[in-house]
């Protein structure tokens, strides 16, 4: 084990030897003055603070070559520098001896070294056997320039030495064994001596093929050859030549150095400066970056909030939008349904209106009443459909029920004239006169003005070619197709001329003047005759030819009746019978046999024209003065018409009135024409109206079914009676097959009929055109006289009344009874299917009408009254909506059937004489057939349906738009009421 060494540490060329081992120094090994001198110089102070500068610029290199661009070599400079500057510190010989016996040796060694101007390291203080080398000591060891080894017995057998050798061995640097008694000294260790248990290898082996330098044993001091061997050792240099040179280049080093220490200094600072500056701005921008990263994370958390409750509210928005579109839409479309639901309430209480309006007119006294009523009527069938205005339009075609046509002239008419074949119809007004089709009432032609003053007469030539008119003192032709005026006027007469007309022959034209002259003259000339008659001494309110132009006939109001030869023009002398004292109007008959006779106080007188013997009169014909007397062309019918408004006809040959009289405009009728043909009655009134009416109408009612077969072209035969049956088959107009008899029916196919006989009910074949044979058993089961039957449209059923107050239904194909109906309070006397086959209306003796349903069996209605008398006759219109009934009271009244209300006054009142047997409508419900007591034959007169078309062939013209607006309303569009005729501007 090594003795612990008492060891310069850190310090060249100072020993430091510990207090208890000065003694044992030998004197002569003692440091010496010079060496205690040079200890001191300032020599490793210099060396020492190169070394700290030297590292502190390889470190701040070092540390900056981290940051620049020229790292990595800075980074090996500074590593090399450090390197370089520790070898420069470190001492020049590192002695290695042991304690046990060489360290007397070891220390003389360090003093003759030192002698020489080197400095050595000796470990004065020794490291304990095995314990590992201190650290301060291996770094001297590592800085040494040179190991020298004391080679004795105890270091060969010393670990510590071993370990130091090997430590320095990885240097390169020079080792220099010194062998004290000469080298067997190794020898033998490695041969024989026992090393140290501790040391991890043989010394001798370590510096096995170095050379070793002997000195003698014992030596207390080196010898010159060991001494020598050390200071000239291969790239040793002595250390004072070293520390010139060093601080030669120390100086020159440290010149550089600074400078280049300042230059990194400077660009160290600066890049720190700026490093600093860019790194606080860094951390600055980091910051900010952080804070506007943040409060972008936190604004695009808002803003995608925000963005979301803009979805969300933009989505309730649009919800909201499209419900508030919905509902604006629904209200727009609610209001649009309010407003058109109010409109069409003020379009129907202005229909309600427009009805009430019409019959007004047509019972009051305004002027053009009729007119303008039936424009109204119109107007409100179509603003208010339904019972009120049937019901009016019933009343007005009742009040009017052979007025054909209503036709306005442009200036209003006085008189009124047919042409001979009954086709034109002429008007007379103030300087105008109009030709018209007397069938349709379309205007044909209108004449040139000609005065201002209003026509007294007008009439037309046989052949039709020529009128003549009178106003003032003129008398004028117009041509019979144009009404164009036919050479110049003539003034036959000093004052007023109030008649005219043509001969027979048309060569000669008679006039009447107020200067109660009567006068001749050529038609073609112009030219007076010079005949005059004479035998007035008031005005002559007329004058015409009768018998063939051989008579002149001519009327004073006070002065009465004159007849004149034509040829000779002498007064045949003779008085009419009874003749009143004012007489207003004369009329002669088609044959000229008869005249007839008016007077100022309504009465009307007919004579035998060549003895003035009265035929019959007088009769008071109108509450008032008659204006006008006319003759049908078969001198049957007399027609007048009087101050009171009214129209009548009359037998010709007995004075007996046919039907009720027609009622005409109000304040009177001025002028009657009867048509050539005998079909049409023309007139004129006070308000210049122009009407026609239908003969046959106006003398009967209805009209007979082959009349209208005829009108509608269909052929008499389809409306022949039955003689088996007394059906009237009315194939082309009615919807089923009706009988004048309740007690029969027919099925719609006419393959069977119902006959009642007694109680019961009896079933025939009818397929041949008569009752052939009975099919099955009687149906029973009523108790009393069955008094009607009736089928429904399929045939499947038919229903039954009866003296015992019920009504049955029965199967058609079984004769079985599917119900007793009960509700009636006497003799079912007529009963009627609905066209759907769904309810049944029955009528008793007690003058009450029940609707019941087929289904249930019960009265859907409660009873509704109308008739005076026993109901006997029943018929349902097509579409279900109407019914009508006929009864012994003698009137035949229209229902409806949807409001279970009637429609008014009756269709038609006859004497309670004449019961109505049979009622029905046609298949397109325009025509009510009926059939009573008196009537030769069914008759037929419009039914609901066509009564809006009836009232249109009553008018030339419709509404205009300008009356719309004044009479209607101005909020609703105008409609045309009647297609066929124009629209006024």
């Amino acid at each position: 084990m090594a003795a612990v060494d008492v060891r310069n540490v850190c310090q060249p060329a100072k020993f430091v030897i510990p207090l208890e081992s000065k003694s044992a120094i030998p004197k002569s090994l003692a440091p010496s003055a010079h060496m205690m001198h040079r200890s001191d110089s300032p020599a490793p102070f210099l060396a020492n603070g190169l070394f700290h500068l030297i590292v502190g610029i390889a470190f701040l290199i070092h540390a900056s070559g981290k940051t620049t661009h020229r790292g990595a070599s800075l980074s090996i400079f500074a590593a090399n520098a450090f390197r370089w500057a520790l070898r420069l510190l470190g001492d020049d010989v590192f002695v290695s001896y042991s304690r046990r016996d060489g360290g007397d040796y070891a220390l003389a060694l360090a003093n003759a070294l030192a002698a020489h101007k080197l400095s050595c390291y000796l470990d004065q203080w020794g490291t304990p056997p095995g314990a590992e080398l201190p650290r301060p000591l291996l770094r001297a060891l590592s800085r040494a320039g040179m190991l020298v080894i004391v080679t004795t017995e105890g270091a060969l057998q010393s670990g510590n030495v071993a370990a130091e050798v090997k430590e320095f061995l990885g240097t390169g640097r020079p080792i220099i064994p010194v062998a004290l008694g000469g080298d067997p000294v190794i020898t033998r260790s490695e041969e024989g001596t026992p090393a140290d248990a501790a040391a991890p290898a043989s010394l001798a082996r370590l510096i096995r093929g170095i050379a070793v330098t002997a000195d003698r044993a014992g030596a207390e001091a080196p010898s010159a050859q060991v001494l020598t061997r050390i200071l000239n050792a291969e790239g040793f240099t002595r250390r004072n030549a070293r520390l010139r040179q060093v601080f030669g280049a120390t100086a020159a080093a440290m010149a550089v150095l600074v400078i280049a220490a300042g230059l990194v200094l400077l660009q160290l600072t600066e890049q720190a400066g700026e490093a600093k500056g860019q790194a606080i701005e860094a951390k600055d921008q980091a910051r900010r970056a952080e804070g506007l990263r943040v409060s972008a994370q936190q604004r695009r958390e808002e803003a995608e909030q925000l963005a979301e409750q803009a979805r969300r509210s933009l989505t309730i928005a649009q919800r909201n939008k499209a419900e508030a579109i919905a509902l604006q839409v629904e209200a727009q479309e609610q209001k649009k349904l309010a407003d058109q639901a109010a409109s069409r309430t003020r379009l129907h209480s202005h229909g309600l209106r427009l009805a009430a309006e019409a019959q007004a007119l047509l019972t009051g006294t305004a002027y053009r009443a009729d007119a303008v009523a039936f424009q109204k009527l119109l107007a409100a069938h179509g603003a208010a459909p339904g019972v009120v205005v049937d019901g009016a339009m019933l009343r007005a075609l009742n009040s009017r029920p052979a007025l054909e046509r209503v036709l306005q002239p442009a200036t209003p008419s006085n008189r009124i004239a047919y042409n001979p074949d009954a086709t034109r119809l002429a008007s007379g007004g103030r300087g105008v006169i109009q030709l018209w089709d007397a069938k349709s009432g379309a205007l044909l032609a209108t004449s040139p003005r000609g005065g201002k003053e209003s026509v007294e007469s007008l009439a037309f030539s046989r052949d039709g070619k020529l009128i003549v008119s009178t106003w003032g003192n003129a008398v004028r032709l117009w041509d019979g197709e144009t009404a164009q005026p036919r050479g110049e006027p003539l003034a036959p007469h000093e004052r007023r001329v109030l008649g005219a007309a043509f001969s027979f022959d048309g060569k000669h034209i008679v006039t009447a003047g107020s200067d109660g002259s009567v006068r001749l003259w050529e038609t073609s000339s112009g030219k007076s005759s010079p005949v005059v008659l004479r035998g007035f001494k008031e005005s002559a309110r007329n004058a015409f030819f009768m018998h063939g132009g051989e008579v002149i006939v001519g009327f004073s109001f006070g002065e009465g009746i004159r007849l004149w030869d034509a040829a000779t023009g002498r007064v045949h002398e003779h008085a009419f019978e009874g003749m009143p004292r004012f007489l207003v109007a004369v009329a002669p008959s088609a044959d000229g046999r008869r005249l007839a006779g008016a007077s100022g106080d309504g009465e009307v007188f007919v004579w035998d024209a060549f003895s003035g013997k009265k035929l019959w009169g007088p009769i008071q014909a109108h509450a008032g003065a008659i204006f006008s007397l006319s003759f049908d062309p078969l001198d049957e019918v007399l027609v007048s018409g009087g101050a009171d408004n009214l129209i009548r006809l009359w037998s010709s040959r007995t004075g007996q009135a046919f039907r009720a009289p027609l009622r005409g405009p109000s304040f009177g009728i001025r002028a009657v024409a009867v048509a050539p043909d005998g079909q049409q009655i023309a007139t004129v009134g006070p308000d210049g109206l122009l009407r026609t009416w239908d003969m046959f109408k106006a003398m009967d009612i209805g009209l007979p079914v082959q009349h209208v077969f005829k009108a509608l072209q269909k052929g008499i035969d389809a409306g022949k009676l039955d003689k088996a049956t007394g059906q009237a088959r009315m194939d082309a107009l009615a919807n089923a097959v009706f009988s004048p008899n309740p007690e029969l029916a027919l099925s719609s196919d006419q393959k069977f009929m119902l006959r009642t006989e007694g109680n019961n009910i009896e079933l025939f074949d009818y397929q041949q055109g008569s009752p052939t044979e009975r099919v099955g058993a009687p149906w029973t089961g009523h108790d009393g006289r069955v008094t009607s039957v009736a089928w429904s449209r399929d045939g499947r059923k038919a229903v039954s009344g009866s003296a015992d107050k019920t009504v049955r239904l029965w199967d058609t194909r079984t004769g079985r009874a599917l119900g007793v109906w009960k509700g009636h309070a006497g003799t079912v006397g007529a009963v009627a299917f609905s066209p759907d086959g769904l309810r049944v209306v029955s009528a008793d003796s007690e003058e009450s009408l029940l609707m019941w349903d087929v289904k249930s069996g019960r009265a859907i209605r409660p009873p509704l009254r109308g008739h005076s008398s026993d109901i006997i006759a029943l018929g349902f219109s097509p579409d279900g909506r109407y019914f009508v009934s006929g009864g012994t009271d003698g009137a035949l009244r229209l229902w409806d059937a949807v409001n279970w209300a009637s429609m008014g006054e009756p269709l038609v009142t006859q004497g309670s004489d004449k019961h109505f047997r049979m009622a029905a409508f046609s298949n397109d419900g325009r025509y009510i057939l009926f059939h009573a007591e008196g009537l030769m034959g069914p008759r037929i007169i419009p039914g609901p349906t066509a009564w809006p078309e009836e009232l249109c062939e009553k008018l030339t013209s419709n509404m205009s738009p300008a009356q719309w607006r004044e009479w209607v309303s101005v909020e609703h569009k105008y409609v045309r009421q009647c297609e066929k005729l124009p629209v006024p501007e």
